[in-house]
């Protein structure tokens, strides 16, 4: 295949908590395996100094109005990447090079280096919700046809037609963004679910030995919708049930979750962990994954959690229900129906021969459908454009040294 360079390019600092960096670190992992080198680019890694002094202006313009922060930051953003990724090039002149966009300004990055005579192959993957225009909508940043709102749109509709492959995570978001932007047909396309590594325990057998029953992991945050997990708990309790819950993860939302579990006298029975470097080793101290997102393209952890073997409860919204399957690795439930979601996860967990079949087909599920050895190769296909049988089996064989 010759020399192979694969530049993971995105807004977000090379760790964090959310599922997109999960997705791209596991996916470099996976190439470095097979002899793939991958490089991660990233606004963080630009001069300390020129980073501080733009992001102050960005502040300012913040205070002024939302808006005008956030499009002064993408704009700084999108041109430290344009100076990250034209230095890292020049250094690999012999290699075939692949940028593996995380979002669609990061693409645009590329495509502005390619449009200026370097040779790139240029694949987006597409983690958001519906659309990041829908997403600071959701976020309260924006207001539908507002000039952040309008940015958004228009990156999408300029971007998405002119690069070399799509890959969305599950067939919602396909569908989603196909009939918005018809032109995206004829792009080639992969639809692979994102896939997760068992959760090493290690580290959450020193953080969190005792076992709980309820766990969620999550930026805390209006669209994550924790509060209705609140609500659930509560009408477990009166029921006769005191379940506990841990939220794993920081955000905007965590002071007024921590007041509400205070006003619904849940305060002894909510662990606020706050951010976890390894949130998801943590789940397999609880007897459940409780997720309570309004929408999700797909839902990352919900696959981490059925790598540990736990029963998910989660609503049937976006590309959840590509995941599990109701009643046999889960349970769909209500978002606006907190009392019977309350029920039926009683029912699950006290009826032990229910609850054991659940733990079981979880872990099925995992392995056949989501784990590296299943769908590693198939990502590392879909981002360098192989079709290299010899290349295929090396990955099959060091995918599953990798998984065990």
């Amino acid at each position: 295949m010759g020399k192979q360079k694969v530049y993971i390019v995105t807004l977000l600092a090379p760790r964090g908590e959310t599922g997109v960096q999960t997705h791209f670190n596991a996916f470099a992992d996976i190439a470095w395996l097979n002899q793939v080198e991958v490089d991660i680019i990233t606004p963080g890694k630009a001069n300390m100094v020129m980073r501080g002094t733009l992001r102050r202006i960005g502040i300012l313009l913040g205070w002024c109005k939302k808006e005008w922060g956030i499009l002064w930051t993408r704009w700084v953003q999108y041109v430290l990447l344009l100076q990250l990724l034209y230095l890292r090039l020049r250094c690999h002149k012999t290699y075939k090079k692949t940028i593996y966009a995380q979002d669609p300004l990061s693409a645009k990055a590329a495509l502005r280096l390619r449009n200026a005579g370097h040779a790139l192959e240029i694949v987006l993957v597409l983690h958001f919700n519906i659309s990041e225009a829908h997403e600071v909508i959701e976020k309260g940043y924006a207001t539908k046809g507002s000039l952040l709102y309008r940015h958004f749109l228009k990156l999408e509709k300029e971007v998405l037609p002119r690069v070399d492959r799509l890959l969305f995570v599950s067939d919602f978001m396909r569908q989603q963004v196909q009939s918005r932007l018809p032109e995206t047909m004829n792009i080639p396309t992969h639809v692979i679910p994102n896939f997760a590594s068992i959760p090493n325990s290690q580290e959450a057998d020193e953080l969190h030995s005792e076992s709980r029953d309820l766990i969620s992991v999550g930026t805390l945050e209006p669209r994550k919708n924790q509060e209705f997990l609140l609500h659930v708990l509560v009408h477990a309790h009166r029921l006769g049930y005191r379940y506990q819950l841990t939220l794993v993860g920081d955000g905007p939302s965590r002071k007024r979750l921590e007041d509400l579990a205070s006003e619904l006298g849940l305060t002894q029975y909510v662990l606020f962990m706050g951010f976890q470097q390894n949130g998801a080793s943590l789940i397999v101290h609880h007897r459940a994954y409780a997720h309570a997102a309004r929408m999700e393209s797909f839902g990352l952890v919900i696959t981490e959690a059925l790598a540990s073997g736990k029963p998910v409860f989660a609503a049937p919204v976006g590309g959840i229900p590509e995941i599990f399957n109701d009643g046999v690795e889960g349970v769909f439930w209500d978002l606006d129906n907190p009392q019977r979601s309350a029920e039926l996860l009683i029912e699950v967990l006290e009826d032990q021969d229910t609850y054991r079949n659940m733990c079981l087909a979880a872990k099925e599920r995992y392995m056949k459908n989501f784990s590296p050895e299943v769908l590693g190769r198939k990502w590392l296909n879909a981002v360098v454009g192989s079709s290299d049988t010899e290349l295929m089996e090396q990955t099959l064989a060091q995918t599953r040294e990798y998984c065990s």
